[in-house]
Formats: C-alpha cells, sequence, structure tokens
C-alpha cells in the first residue's frame, strides 16, 4: 500500500513482529537481520532495546487500565456508598494471648 510505512506503526507495539523477527533470527544458522517495524533491520541491541521498551510500553497500559478499574470498581459495579464503615466478617482472626 502507498500507507505501508504507517500501517507499520501498530507493528511497534505488538508483539508478534517481534516474536517472528527472534524466531528467524536465532532459529537459523544463516545470517538473518533481525527486523523492527518502521526502523527497518536492526542489530541486536536495537532489537532488544525495542523489545524492552515495548514490553514496558504494555506493563504501563495494563497497569493504567488496572488502577482506573480499582479507582472506579464501586461505582462500576453499582454499589451503595458506606455510611459507616462495613464490619470484619471475622473479628478474631487475630486474638489477644491471656
Amino acid at each position: 500500500t502507498p500507507n505501508e510505512d504507517v500501517i507499520q506503526v501498530v507493528g511497534l507495539y505488538c508483539p508478534y513482529p517481534y516474536m517472528d523477527s527472534a524466531i528467524s533470527h536465532y532459529n537459523s544458522s544463516y545470517a538473518r537481520s533481525l527486523w523492527v517495524p518502521v526502523y527497518g533491520t536492526v542489530n541486536e541491541d536495537k532489537f532488544l532495546l525495542f523489545l524492552t521498551l515495548a514490553g514496558l510500553a504494555h506493563l504501563g497500559v495494563s497497569a493504567a487500565i488496572l488502577w482506573a478499574t480499582i479507582r472506579r470498581f464501586d461505582h462500576i459495579v453499582e454499589r451503595a456508598p458506606q455510611e459507616t464503615p462495613l464490619a470484619p466478617v471475622l473479628p478474631n482472626l487475630n486474638p489477644t494471648p491471656g
């Protein structure tokens, strides 16, 4: 397509191009280059940098989704606000000795 470079941007955060490139590179006795979307062929150091940054981006997005879900959990499940804190179900989990 005429917009192939724009389409390859998706490959920067998608894990499949990295997996394909690594498997092709390390599973062959031929000198195959490591390919990264948009940037083309790179050496191993840059490939591992791209791989690490893509993994950290995935972890960051996942953490943001979890944080937003935790913050809005009561609203999502439509739990009524509590006027007083709920009593623990098992109040004597750590009884005092004596």
